[in-house]
């Protein structure tokens, strides 16, 4: 790995992919920085034997969040880490912390670039499930009800939005507070970004909900579902 010819680095990192096991993880690791590999390519090549490594059955399930934190700067990686630690977690049964990871994994995805909200809006609901199956309302179920209804509204799912919502509330009328907010929000930065299709899809999805929004949130949504229709007759 250290020799000075890129090639039979290349090749040395190749080798790894086949005969390494986690023990070979911090070398692997050391590769990825310029500074010592300075070959793009060679960098690239350590990146996918060690997210392989991850994976593997020798990587301690104890780590590996201890890896995750190493690439808090850098999504995409970091998110490979934390699913081999979500499967693993799930394989042992460890469903807490799965729950755990898979919020991380949401919040991960969220902060990808563009955010991958859809599968981020999955995780999050995975999550929460876990707790509202033991029916726990905690600060950390009041996080995962904002974050799956904000992921839930940024890749357009207006229907599932609205029908989370209404479950959300239903589980507790407390989650109005959360929910009436965020599709308000939503329904008026569409309308300012000129985005009439959608702002209405997202009003008449939110009008639906039963149990319904507050009347403050729904006559809000009227107010500017009138407003809309009129700047496009």
């Amino acid at each position: 790995l250290n020799d000075p010819d890129a090639g039979v680095r290349a090749a040395a990192i190749d080798a790894l992919g086949s005969t390494a096991t986690f023990a070979q993880a911090e070398r692997l690791y050391s590769r990825l920085n310029a500074n010592i590999e300075t070959e793009k390519s060679n960098r690239d090549r350590a990146w996918g034997v060690l997210s392989l490594l991850f994976d593997h059955e020798t990587a301690p399930t104890a780590q590996l969040s201890g890896w995750a934190d190493r690439f808090k700067t850098d999504p995409a990686r970091r998110v490979t880490v934390l699913k081999a630690l979500a499967k693993k977690l799930l394989a042992d049964k460890e469903l807490e912390q799965l729950a755990f990871a898979r919020q991380n994994i949401g919040e991960t995805l969220m902060r990808m670039d563009p955010p991958e909200a859809a599968d981020a809006a999955t995780y999050f609901g995975m999550a929460l499930d876990y707790w509202r199956d033991r029916n726990v309302e905690t600060m950390v179920t009041e996080n995962l009800i904002r974050q799956r209804i904000e992921s839930l509204l940024k890749s357009r799912q207006y229907p599932e939005a609205a029908q989370f919502a209404s479950q959300m509330i239903g589980w507790s009328s407390v989650h109005q507070q959360t929910m009436g907010p965020q599709i308000r929000n939503e329904v008026e930065r569409l309308r300012d970004a000129g985005d009439t299709k959608n702002s209405l899809s997202l009003i008449n999805e939110a009008l639906k909900m039963r149990p319904p929004l507050a009347d403050n949130y729904a006559e809000s949504l009227k107010r500017i579902k009138e407003e809309v229709e009129r700047k496009t007759k």
